[in-house]
């Protein structure tokens, strides 16, 4: 059930912060607490819907049937998007928090605010690029076939053995 609330609430709480940040780039200057917002939002967004979906497929689906299925969802293509949305989600909220910090302490130093320049605009602009192709990089590499060996999929107590055993996904 805390999941359920948790995701609904992050999903929620956050939509409703975009709507109220987005709407008007034009109009309103940028500063880099608005952009890294944006973006901690957008992470935090998807991380409840992984929560959202995640819930619902163990409600509606799985049921009291996931201990006897456990391999197949571990190894099937949703359980991977849903893996791949999840470590995306976190990570763009990682690295936002991480930039804002940064920025936070940068402006101890200096009076004005934190209005951005025209380099600074394109150096917050080429942080978040980066910020977002190693997001989605850490995201995907596990899902690449090539890649699929170094990565473990899921974990079964082998009641014979008293330990924990990983399963590869090949």
């Amino acid at each position: 059930i805390s999941a359920w609330i948790i995701g609904i609430m992050a999903v929620s709480f956050n939509a409703f912060v975009l709507l109220r940040l987005l709407p008007d780039p034009k109009t309103a200057k940028s500063s880099v607490n608005k952009v890294l917002r944006i973006f901690i939002s957008a992470g935090d967004l998807l991380t409840g819907i992984y929560l959202v979906m995640i819930s619902a497929f163990d409600t509606v689906i799985v049921g009291n049937q996931y201990c006897t299925s456990q391999m197949e969802w571990l190894s099937g293509s949703f359980c991977a998007f849903l893996g791949a949305t999840s470590t995306f989600g976190a990570n763009i909220s990682l690295y936002s928090m991480m930039c804002l910090s940064i920025f936070r302490v940068s402006t101890l130093r200096r009076i004005g605010g934190d209005e951005l320049g025209r380099r600074q605009k394109m150096a917050l602009t080429a942080i978040m690029a980066l910020m977002m192709f190693v997001s989605a990089a850490l995201a995907v590499i596990p899902l690449v076939d090539s890649f699929k060996d170094f990565f473990v999929n899921g974990l079964s107590y082998s009641r014979d053995m008293n330990l924990f055993l990983a399963a590869v996904s090949k």
